[in-house]
């Protein structure tokens, strides 16, 4: 089972993403459009796991004391190795940033590794595309109130992803 930790947009807050990449293209999308029903921001991607490790991570999240915050997507990016085009915050909320470091502090008890690299929160909008020159976009706003733990299935059609569990803000 593969694995992954994200916030997890509600319909409005997925209609306003789909809305913002139709204004960064409003012709013909140089890329592979994310599905909208897979629209996220990772907070700890995981990876694969055995079943019997499942218990392990559910809990750990489950000891995490989540705040809710105001995520304001700015400012669109461009990742050129994995050819990604994704929208991204210029201010981190200290609730999120407190969110990823508590989180990943309870998950190393399951063997799970922090990334070396500093936490760089995106959401991904379209793979595959050769060149992106970034231009302003109309902020994003979103109340993020919970998080959650998904599975990701690669088929042929492209990612299938599924929510399988989901902890709230105290």
């Amino acid at each position: 089972m593969r694995l992954f930790f994200a916030l997890w947009p509600d319909q409005p807050v997925r209609e306003a993403l789909e809305a913002a990449r139709v204004e960064l293209f409003p012709g013909p999308v140089p890329g592979r459009p994310m599905r909208t029903e897979n629209l996220h921001l990772t907070l700890h991607f995981i990876g694969q796991i055995d079943d019997s490790a499942l218990d392990c991570y559910r809990h750990a999240a489950q000891e995490v004391r989540m705040q809710p915050f105001e995520l304001v997507l700015d400012h669109a990016g461009y990742f050129p190795r994995p050819r990604v085009v994704w929208l991204g915050v210029r201010e981190v909320p200290s609730s999120l940033k407190a969110l990823v470091d508590d989180l990943g502090a309870t998950l190393e008890a399951c063997g799970h590794r922090i990334e070396a690299r500093p936490f760089l929160p995106h959401l991904t909008l379209l793979r595959k595309v050769h060149y992106f020159d970034p231009s302003p976009i109309r902020p994003v706003s979103w109340s993020v109130r919970d998080f959650v733990l998904v599975r990701s299935q690669t088929l042929p059609e492209g990612a299938r992803y599924q929510v399988i569990d989901r902890w709230s803000a105290s």
